[in-house]
């Protein structure tokens, strides 16, 4: 097929491309060079038959000539280093313009209103593509991993009529828990820079935050302060003989005594208490670092989708409703012109383009994934590269990193080489630029527009 199921370009492949031929992205100049003379090649043994089909089929003839004339467009001169060659190439585009002369001549402008409609058809076509894959990658993605942690039901959430809606659902649940976990925020920061591994981690630091296990220096000082009083009333009786005054001072100090001894059991027990606090906020720190990966993931996908659907909508609504109609319902031969002679004309665009996706295996088999997926350093490089998002200086260069970080919640998008390579990267910047950030923070996060 012209069209590449794999990534919805006709005649050409996006960067990436499992199906791309072998040395399609090499943009030197042999590679170049080598590619438009292929086209030369293929245009030159085009020419006789396209030539025999003005007269007998000018219809079809309109059809080839569209497709050599993206041939070379698609391979310039300018890509040929001798002169000779482009000369053979200016030959051929000269053949090419005659041909379509002798067309407009038998058909006047429907020539150049068949042309048009094709070019228009392979833009359309490609639009298609992408928004159909969109709706099979959000409708298919696996949700289960939230039912535990937010009590969310995928499945009674699914709409048959709306590929999208488990995930805004999902979305949805995820802000609000979000929204009630911010207070962490403020607890990390306030405890500073030296306790963000351990708290990202789940280990123990070797010291606990001051605020976590309490003071005993003013309880100590009450103590003796108090054993100081009453020592000093027990001799004012013994030495000046005045019992009323001794017995006051002495009762003093008791009764600081005891406000002491309680208030030092109370920092010893909160001092206790501290690992297990710790950990409750590691815990709820690492659950809201997992959620903004979640939140990142799903608002991608919703993206993806609407920017793929308004695309298409752009391209096919308005006063192109009725040219796209036209040639989905009257003109399918120009539709198969432009996606290639496998397209079966009988079904629908949405039809085909549906059943050719799912043959090829385009869509996988997406899911979230739970916590545990989550490895240290990547627990650590987002803790570091959240708390420097939610710093007023942060920049677009950040959010990018947060954005490939993101993407460890992801079963399959998640695992390429490429975003287990980005992710790798965003570590490595993250803790270079935490160990010099200024500690200004800003709740800058917005757990719904990413």
């Amino acid at each position: 097929m012209s069209l590449c199921i794999r990534c919805g370009k006709v005649f050409d492949h996006a960067r990436g491309c499992s199906d791309a031929p072998p040395g399609i992205a090499d943009t030197s100049p042999p590679a170049r060079n080598e590619r438009a003379l292929a086209a030369i090649v293929e245009a030159q043994a085009a020419l006789p038959e396209l030539q025999a089909k003005v007269g007998s089929s000018p219809r079809e003839a309109i059809k080839a000539l569209w497709k050599l004339q993206r041939l070379l467009e698609r391979h310039p001169s300018a890509d040929l280093t001798s002169f000779e060659k482009k000369r053979t190439y200016n030959e051929v585009e000269h053949s090419l313009g005659k041909v379509k002369r002798d067309l407009e001549e038998k058909l006047g402008p429907e020539v150049e209103r068949i042309l048009a409609d094709l070019t228009f058809a392979k833009k359309a076509l490609e639009l298609s593509h992408a928004a159909i894959l969109r709706r099979k990658e959000i409708g298919s993605i696996n949700l289960d991993a939230l039912a535990k942690g937010l009590a969310f039901d995928a499945r009674g959430a699914a709409d048959p009529t709306d590929p999208s809606a488990s995930v805004r659902a999902a979305a949805d649940a995820v802000k609000r828990r979000l929204d009630t976990s911010i207070s962490v925020d403020d607890d990390v920061e306030a405890w500073g820079k030296s306790y963000t591994n351990a708290l990202s981690t789940g280990d123990a630091p070797q010291e606990y935050p001051p605020a976590l296990k309490g003071s005993t220096l003013g309880a100590r000082v009450i103590l003796l302060l108090s054993v100081v009083l009453t020592g000093s009333g027990v001799a004012v009786i013994a030495v000046a003989r005045e019992h009323a005054v001794g017995a006051g001072v002495a009762g003093a100090g008791v009764v600081g005594f005891i406000a002491g001894a309680v208030l030092l059991a109370t920092r010893l027990s909160e001092s206790n208490a501290a690992p297990q606090k710790f950990q409750e906020a590691s815990q709820r720190f690492r659950e809201r670092l997992y959620l903004v990966c979640i939140a990142r993931s799903l608002g991608k996908l919703s993206s993806n989708l609407s920017q793929a659907e308004e695309a298409l909508r752009a391209h096919t609504s308005g006063e192109s409703a009725a040219r796209w109609k036209k040639l989905k319902t009257q003109e399918k031969d120009l539709i198969k012109t432009v996606a290639g002679d496998s397209w079966e004309e009988g079904r629908t665009v949405d039809e085909e383009l549906s059943r050719e996706i799912q043959a090829a295996g385009v869509v996988g088999s997406e899911a979230i994934q739970p916590p545990s997926a989550i490895g240290r350093d990547e627990w650590e490089g987002l803790a570091k590269t959240y708390l420097i998002e939610r710093r007023e200086d942060s920049d677009a260069a950040n959010d990018a990193r947060l954005a490939a970080l993101a993407t460890i919640v992801l079963s399959q998008g998640g695992s390429r080489e490429d975003a287990v390579a980005a992710r790798r990267s965003a570590i490595l910047e993250s803790r270079g630029v935490f160990a010099g950030a200024a500690p200004r923070a800003t709740a800058r996060f917005k757990s719904t527009s990413d």
